[in-house]
């Protein structure tokens, strides 16, 4: 994927472990797009919810919350 594609799409990323990915993947989204990231383990997404800023992006912290 090329960073000109990824803008406004949704991507399931399966297998996600701790997010790293997925993280990636949000910033060629962009705000329009979507990221939704499943994994079996409930221990590697617990970690990564909590890296996860809950603010749209172009939003301060804490206001799309």
């Amino acid at each position: 994927m090329r960073a000109t594609d990824g803008a406004g799409m949704r991507v399931l990323d399966v297998g996600r472990g701790r997010g790293d990915v997925s993280r990636m993947i949000a910033q060629l989204v962009g705000g329009q797009g979507q990221v939704v990231g499943v994994d079996r383990d409930g221990r590697p997404l617990a970690a990564a919810r909590g890296r996860v800023d809950p603010s749209p992006p172009g939003e301060p912290d804490g206001a799309g919350a």
